[in-house]
């Protein structure tokens, strides 16, 4: 225990975690006016929870109500599985019912790593405000697999 709090002092971790943090934070925050399903960014150090919410355009919010019909917690996974399958980001929904994905990057991170998954993640938001596009594909075939698991 003592050696893994000498690293985090020695290699000021906790430090890096803040400032690797709030570059995070603020990109993601600076995205929320240009794509309408991004509601609310929230940090502290490197945890990180990002909220979609309801968007303003008509094709859109029949997206998003469409999603939520079919079941409630499948709309974060029109981010989160697109970020592993084409970017290999891990990420997690953080929650049951609940349009929130969670990111928890390690406390050695980068900032060309920032830049990296900043990067990334605004190429899945392009893709999920195209509807129908790639990332709506993915959950379409999700959405069947629901319903037809429910009817079992």
């Amino acid at each position: 225990g003592l050696a893994a709090l000498d690293v985090l002092d020695r290699e000021k971790l906790i430090q890096r975690a803040e400032k690797m943090g709030n570059l995070i934070g603020e990109g993601l925050r600076a995205m929320i006016p240009r794509y309408e399903f991004m509601k609310e960014v929230r940090w502290r150090g490197l945890m990180m929870g990002i909220e979609f919410g309801s968007p303003r355009s008509l094709t859109l919010k029949a997206a998003w109500t469409l999603m939520h019909t079919l079941d409630k917690s499948l709309f974060p996974q029109a981010a989160i599985i697109p970020l592993l399958d084409k970017h290999r980001v891990i990420t997690q929904v953080a929650g049951h019912n609940i349009d929130v994905v969670k990111l928890l990057p390690p406390l050695v991170i980068g900032e060309s790593d920032v830049r990296w998954f900043l990067k990334s993640f605004e190429e899945v938001l392009v893709q999920m405000h195209k509807f129908p596009g790639p990332a709506w594909d993915v959950i379409s075939d999700i959405g069947k697999m629901v319903v037809t698991n429910r009817a079992r």
